[in-house]
């Protein structure tokens, strides 16, 4: 009996990449594969840690779809790179893997096929990539699954990785899809033209009029992009996490929180298991007010164990509101240890919504840079955040605890008051300006800030922490993380 073939299988979370041996074809056999698989481990993997896409290598050569798909199915790999190459070119088939990756069922595989399978040519192993072509089929796994996170990952990963991808070699939705993918970030005037042209031919795929009502957002044109959301629920229907994310995210552009709440229910009725989606809800709840629904989901999306800080910061600052200083603790240190990576989610927001930014980029930012000590940095953050929502008092809470610390006291006393302003009884904001004002040498307004924070209804714990601490930002800020 023929020995079996073993492939190391991938983590939960992960999506295999398989990278089969290729076909020489009129010519001397030579390593190819080796150099297409190593290229796309270094990309995927090794310089981007973020990514969920995991390169394996089959020692098997794989001449025919049906053969790939029996090699996809055998490894659960969700994608299966296989060709053959000649002393010219090298022409690589990226190909849809195991049907058992995808559990939501809503895109029939055709559909998935027409813009996922494409064909490229590369010149040369060594200094052109598969990587584009691998990021762009993921990219409509991940659509059709409706994961919004890795989703967003995928679009990360194409925009930052920088590979001279290969031609595709056929003009067919799929290669204008595959060069749209490609241009989404970097240029989606472009993508969007690509995508149009898809869309003239294949007109009935929800997949298309998705990555479209994207672009548009990307470009700003919210009215285009509701458009292309509607024709999407019209071709998928309500069953599809798709079709409510296009929704919540022109809402949300629109500034319309309750009406991205809506949509985030019916995605969380669809994904009740992904973090991402109760991290998102809890987020606007959180932007809408609500700050009682917000922890609940926050909560939720804690235990799912996410992989990285979203829930977090609103989290400890909801703790702070309610004065469970220990809880804040947790989380702050939480994030501090686990999660320190400033910029993931400035890039994400950028990556999805382009220079039409939403508050969570600015805002998270803010957050860990306070946290790991950049606090001029974090400054900027919240100017940038302030920008998109004026009128969210915790924002100045950030800026001003990031002036105390750098030392610009007067700054902070600023922008504690001009928070105050907005919430006049936000006991942590009024405990945060009291410690100031003892720096600045305002005894009795610190006092009256004390007074007014007891007044507001601030917790025993609370109170109890400000009554022994030498009350400054930094010793704050110092008590939180565990220093």
């Amino acid at each position: 009996a023929a020995t079996p073939i073993t492939v190391a299988p991938v983590a939960v979370g992960e999506s295999m990449v398989l990278v089969a041996e290729l076909e020489p074809f009129r010519t001397s056999t030579r390593d190819v594969a080796r150099f297409v698989f190593d290229d796309l481990r270094l990309r995927l993997e090794v310089n981007a840690p973020f990514s969920s896409l995991r390169p394996r290598r089959l020692n098997q050569v794989i001449t025919s779809a049906e053969q790939a798909t029996a090699a996809a199915n055998a490894h659960n790999a969700a994608i299966i790179v296989w060709g053959n190459y000649t002393d010219e070119f090298i022409e690589l088939n990226i190909q849809l893997g195991s049907a058992d990756i995808m559990q939501s069922g809503v895109i029939n595989r055709a559909a998935l096929e027409r813009v996922g399978n494409v064909r490229i040519r590369l010149n040369d192993e060594r200094s052109q990539s598969a990587a584009p072509a691998v990021v762009a089929a993921a990219t409509v796994l991940l659509t059709a699954e409706g994961d919004a996170y890795r989703l967003a990952q995928a679009l990360v990963l194409q925009q930052e990785m920088n590979a001279p991808g290969g031609a595709a070699v056929d003009s067919s939705a799929v290669s204008l899809t595959y060069d749209g993918l490609r241009q989404f970030v970097s240029n989606p005037a472009e993508a969007l033209e690509q995508l149009d042209q898809a869309i003239a031919l294949d007109s009935g795929n929800p997949l298309l009029y998705s990555f479209r009502a994207t672009a548009y957002l990307r470009l700003g044109r919210i009215d285009d992009a509701d458009r292309d959301a509607a024709t999407v629920r019209r071709l998928a229907g309500d069953n599809w996490a798709m079709t409510w994310l296009n929704f919540a995210n022109v809402a949300e552009l629109r500034g319309d929180y309750p009406a991205a709440i809506s949509a985030y229910d019916r995605i969380v009725a669809l994904r009740p298991d992904d973090w991402f989606v109760w991290n998102y809800r809890g987020a606007l709840h959180y932007a809408n007010g609500d700050l009682a629904a917000a922890r609940a989901d926050l909560e939720q999306s804690i235990a799912l164990e996410p992989d990285t800080n979203f829930p977090f910061p609103i989290a400890t600052l909801i703790a702070l509101r309610d004065g469970r200083v220990s809880d804040a603790r947790v989380l702050m240190q939480t994030v501090l240890t686990q999660f320190p990576d400033v910029s993931f989610a400035s890039r994400l927001a950028r990556a999805i919504y382009g220079e039409n930014s939403v508050l969570w980029g600015p805002f998270f930012s803010a957050f860990t840079n306070i946290l790991i000590g950049q606090y001029g940095a974090a400054v900027s953050d919240t100017e940038d955040a302030l920008v998109i929502k004026p009128d969210l008092a915790d924002v100045y809470l950030l800026q001003g605890f990031a002036y105390c610390n750098a030392g610009d006291y007067e700054a902070a006393e600023i922008a504690y008051t001009a928070g105050l302003a907005l919430e006049p009884d936000y006991g942590l904001l009024l405990l945060l300006r009291g410690g100031n004002r003892l720096t600045l040498q305002d005894s009795r307004g610190s006092l009256q800030d004390a007074a007014a924070a007891v007044a507001a209804g601030l917790s025993e714990e609370a109170i109890a922490f400000m009554s022994d601490s030498n009350l400054t930002c930094s010793t704050f800020f110092d008590f939180l993380v565990g220093e």
